[in-house]
């Protein structure tokens, strides 16, 4: 859960096409047993199988923050690596949430955009997102962030060119494999 907020999940959910983002939401998709079987959708409070890891591997260290979690779920889910989410299981870890702004409500599609004060947290988000989704073939929902990345930044951010070409730069940074260059926004 969110730090003093025991209801608000940290990270939201997508169990049988349902978005959980509260406990409550979590508890009802359970079954019976307070189970929900798929594959696990992040690191936070995961316990992993040996030979889950020995099938999958481990995560990769290139991403360094913002998605590894994503492709570590997506390389589980190739290799048919089902989990179980203990409902009723609690922890408590930072939420994500601070940086998810809707994209162009006006436009009523329904997207989101994460986006955060960090140079370094949006640096490797973005070239992650670009470097997984292609990784792992899922080209619509990089067709998607060619929309909504930009109408983020000029339409939510009202023109905000240097965002947007920041934006560019990491995402076509992830689409041709390049890590390491996160390491300026660290000083190094």
């Amino acid at each position: 859960h969110a730090p003093g907020d025991e209801n608000t999940l940290t990270s939201r959910f997508v169990i049988d096409g349902r978005l959980c983002s509260s406990y409550e939401e979590l508890l009802a998709a359970g079954g019976a047993d307070g189970l929900i079987r798929q594959a696990p959708t992040a690191y936070n409070g995961v316990l992993y199988r040996a030979e889950a890891l020995r099938k999958v591997g481990l995560p990769d260290e290139r991403f360094f923050i913002r998605g590894d979690d994503l492709d570590y779920w997506l390389r589980l889910e190739q290799a048919e690596v089902r989990g179980v989410i203990v409902a009723a299981a609690r922890m408590s870890h930072p939420t994500m949430y601070d940086d998810e702004f809707a994209v162009a409500p006006f436009l009523r599609i329904g997207w989101t955009a994460h986006c955060t004060g960090s140079a370094l947290k949006n640096y490797c988000l973005f070239r992650n997102r670009a470097f997984c989704f292609k990784k792992h073939g899922r080209y619509r929902t990089l067709a998607i962030d060619l929309v909504r990345y930009p109408l983020f930044f000029l339409v939510n951010r009202r023109g905000d060119i240097r965002g947007l070409v920041f934006w560019v730069r990491a995402y076509v940074e992830g689409l041709f494999g390049v890590f390491g260059r996160e390491r300026r926004f660290l000083g190094m």
